[in-house]
């Protein structure tokens, strides 16, 4: 926490360089140290998908990095009960200008998994597992 109010307390003042808003979501997750972090990775069709979530919120830091994506896009996500995705505003409209929609996202935690189900362009609905 002390690390987020620092941040907010920085951007105050006139002189101070803003910060990437993925660092402040990175600040946020690592900020309570009761918080868990849960480590996904996949790939699928030539994009990896990293994704860290927050055990106790839900709330995932996505990254996929691909010649299919575009390079890199990251965002927010959160994973609410029976498989619904919530996604960052800025994050879908970036996924949407390159026609890519997530459906649903199934957390697996005996399995450490993820199963995102996803539509592609050209490719249609598939499900993509992260471990």
């Amino acid at each position: 926490m002390k690390a987020v109010l620092i941040a907010m307390a920085l951007v105050r003042s006139s002189n101070v360089v803003v910060p990437r808003p993925a660092i402040f979501h990175r600040a946020i997750l690592v900020a309570s140290e009761k918080d868990a972090v849960d480590h996904f990775e996949g790939t699928l069709h030539g994009v990896n998908a990293k994704v860290e979530l927050s055990k106790r919120t839900r709330i995932a830091i996505v990254h996929l990095v691909g010649i299919p994506i575009g390079g890199r896009c990251s965002g927010t996500a959160w994973l609410k009960k029976n498989d619904i995705v919530v996604l960052e505003k800025s994050f879908e409209k970036r996924l949407n200008k390159r026609l890519v929609r997530v459906h649903t996202a199934n957390l697996d935690n005996e399995a450490h998994q993820i199963i995102i189900t996803v539509k592609l362009p050209m490719v249609g609905i598939v499900e993509m597992t992260l471990e």
